[in-house]
């Protein structure tokens, strides 16, 4: 049949579903990934996919092995064809923003378009604002614009699932609501890119993150970057705007990726220890492996800090990575971090603390790291560390004896992991806020005239 044919029925891209495998589309080349290569269990294997585009909507379309050879070196980007023939079923929501996605085979038929230029290269879909990250499910691929109020050199650092060497890049985007969001690229997108500070840039499914509580973006292999794009309307506004005011965004501007102590509470569920021991059996004791996060106004108990305790850890100096002894090429002693693969001829040490909470539903045994422990305690780890050196048993006394049968709104997160092959709940605290204690009795109050007045 001629492509230009009369006769061939098109179906939209959001019309197809996984009953009409049938239906011809004609669709752009919005996005090419790379050739992967795999193993599984059934050997070695390759995969190939792109973006498809068209007036209605988008869809990834995936081929695998023998149809990457058939179909890789036709795809190019940018061009247009007729594609039929396809398998259609439901996407993982992971991967795309799509409800559903293409798998090409052998059987499927592909026909490059020459006299129709009538297809968006591009489909965005912006969020009105940065501010709304914070209300979008972890995972969720979304599209972004924005200026870049600040952006990093590459770093390398070395995976901790296989070894390889990683490259990374953070850069910080900033809209007109005065919000900004860390995105974060690895790979070849971190070395290859060519943005500054002032430029527009347009994401197009960047994934949403969480660190500390704090939503952030970061690049995938479909996430594409266009920077100052001529043909979005509001580059120029937008470019225009930051110059405008990018010495005052300084102090103005909110960043949502920031885990600061204040807004750890809120987006927290407040409960009690007997809750938080119920929202355990309910869903990490049944094989939910998503930490839970909850908050508690609590008593601390204990502090454990006796002469066998261990306090401390040693960190290679300016960070929190791990460091060990060890000998150098030339028969030195030194501090050596496995995670940078770097000698130190000193060490930091750093707090990691066992302590029990109650409340008057039950009590937990926490872990706390540094930042908090140093919050709690109003030391430094060096300094506790020359306590106990010096056996300085009055001054450890004082340390760690002072914050107990005090009171404070603490941030919890309860995760699953094992320990000797056996499966354990550890819970460590990842916030603190002492109780004001005339905020609480006023809150207090509210809610007694509040009751009253029903």
């Amino acid at each position: 049949m001629n492509p230009g044919s009369n006769e061939r029925i098109i179906t939209n891209i959001s019309q197809l579903t996984p009953y009409n495998n049938n239906a011809t589309i004609k669709a752009r080349v919005a996005f090419r990934s790379a050739v992967r290569t795999y193993t599984n269990q059934k050997g070695e294997g390759k995969l190939f996919h792109v973006e498809l585009v068209d007036s209605s909507g988008e869809i990834k379309c995936t081929m695998f092995n023998d149809v990457v050879d058939k179909f890789e070196p036709l795809l190019q980007l940018d061009k247009i064809f007729y594609i039929s023939k396809a398998s259609i079923k439901a996407a993982n929501r992971k991967f795309t923003k799509a409800d559903y996605e293409m798998t090409l085979n052998s059987s499927s038929v592909i026909e490059e378009v020459f006299d129709s230029d009538d297809l968006p290269k591009i489909r965005y879909e912006f969020l009105q604002e940065i501010d709304q990250i914070q209300d979008i499910d972890l995972n969720t691929l979304v599209d972004v614009f924005g200026v870049i109020s600040s952006c990093s050199d590459v770093s390398t650092l070395t995976s901790k699932k296989d070894g390889r060497t990683l490259l990374k890049r953070s850069l910080h985007i900033v809209d007109k609501s005065n919000r900004s969001v860390e995105m974060t690229l690895w790979g070849d997108k971190a070395e290859n890119f060519e943005g500054k500070v002032g430029d527009v840039i347009a994401l197009k499914n960047a994934r949403i993150g969480e660190y500390m509580n704090a939503k952030n973006l970061s690049a995938v292999n479909s996430t594409q970057i266009d920077l100052n794009p001529q043909g979005l309307e509001g580059t120029q506004i937008l470019a225009q705007w930051f110059a405008e005011n990018s010495d005052s965004l300084v102090s103005d501007v909110k960043n949502i990726s920031s885990a600061n102590r204040s807004s750890e509470f809120a987006p927290t569920i407040a409960s009690t220890f007997a809750e938080i021991q119920q929202a355990i059996d309910q869903n990490i004791g049944n094989g939910d492996s998503k930490p839970i996060f909850r908050k508690v106004k609590a008593t601390i108990t204990w502090i454990k800090h006796d002469d066998r305790a261990p306090l401390f850890y040693k960190a290679f100096p300016g960070s929190n990575a791990k460091v060990v002894e060890n000998t150098t090429n030339n028969g030195e002693k030194a501090w050596f971090c496995q995670k940078t693969n770097q000698y130190s001829d000193t060490y930091e040490p750093r707090f990691i603390l066992n302590m029990a909470l109650a409340d008057s539903t039950g009590a937990e045994f926490v872990s706390l790291f540094d930042e908090w422990a140093k919050t709690l305690l109003g030391y430094e780890a060096k300094d506790v560390e020359k306590f106990r050196q010096d056996g300085n048993e009055s001054a450890l006394n004082i340390v760690f004896d002072g914050p107990i049968d005090r009171r404070y709104w603490v941030k919890v997160k309860a995760v699953e992991d094992s320990y000797q092959d056996e499966s354990r709940i550890r819970i460590t605290v990842v916030g603190m806020e002492e109780i004001n204690h005339a905020a609480e009795s006023q809150r207090l109050i509210n809610e007694i005239h509040q009751m009253m007045s029903v």
